[in-house]
């Protein structure tokens, strides 16, 4: 059944589980044995998914965050793994190629922290499946780099992130904040 199934797919990465089967045979002329048969089943490791309910697009105009003391943005990440007692952590992409990109802007020479910083919180609690995201600006020359851009001018950064699994499972997207 497909109850049976999640379960099974549900076991961590060495987790196990051994169904046992009492058997009887007859000989037909009243002798009968009796036999276990015992079935042990050994849980692999499932990589993660980001879920639907996850943001990864963020956008504001820069007249928005005229006289913040920090130019602040937010999402929500939530991963799903079958392997329920995993704990998953959402963080910069560790995947070798993946690196911070921009476009839209006329500055020559952006970094990842030119605009502003990319920061993960993961929620801690066994087999917990959320975390979030926020971008922040709080630096003079952060803000100063935003404040600097031409009206209707746009630049959007690409931060490559991951959720993993710590078990070698992990799950790639990006997360584009529009300034």
């Amino acid at each position: 059944t497909a109850e049976q199934k999640a379960a099974i797919n549900a076991l961590a990465e060495g987790e196990t589980v051994t169904l046992n089967y009492p058997i009887e045979v007859s000989d037909g002329h009243g002798g009968v044995a009796y036999e276990t048969i015992s079935v042990t089943i050994t849980g692999s490791n499932d990589a993660p998914v980001f879920a639907g309910s996850s943001v990864f697009t963020a956008s504001v105009t820069e007249n928005e965050l005229e006289g913040a003391a920090a130019y602040t943005l937010r999402g929500t990440l939530t991963g799903l793994d079958v392997d329920t007692t995993d704990d998953l952590s959402f963080g910069p992409s560790t995947r070798a190629g993946d690196a911070f990109s921009f476009s839209g802007s006329t500055v020559q020479s952006v970094t990842a922290d030119t605009f502003g910083e990319l920061t993960f919180s993961n929620t801690t609690a066994s087999g917990d499946r959320g975390g979030s995201w926020t971008f922040e600006a709080t630096t003079a020359a952060q803000k100063a780099a935003i404040n600097a851009l031409a009206e209707g001018e746009t630049v959007t950064l690409n931060y490559p992130i991951e959720v993993s699994d710590g078990h070698g499972g992990v799950a790639y997207e990006t997360i584009s904040v529009t300034i």
